[in-house]
């Protein structure tokens, strides 16, 4: 799950929706923090290494 919105609390419009869905894949993508993510989602902790 991401969370985006705008500095000054605005709605951000429904014309917008889909890039604001894209740029939330991309950095979750991006940031390589996807098996981290999934291991804390399934087990409910952090992972050790």
């Amino acid at each position: 799950m991401t969370w985006v919105q705008r500095p000054n609390g605005k709605t951000i419009s429904k014309r917008h929706h889909d890039t604001v869905r894209v740029f939330g894949a991309e950095i979750y993508k991006g940031s390589n923090l996807s098996l981290a993510l999934h291991y804390r989602e399934t087990e409910g902790k952090p992972l050790q290494k």
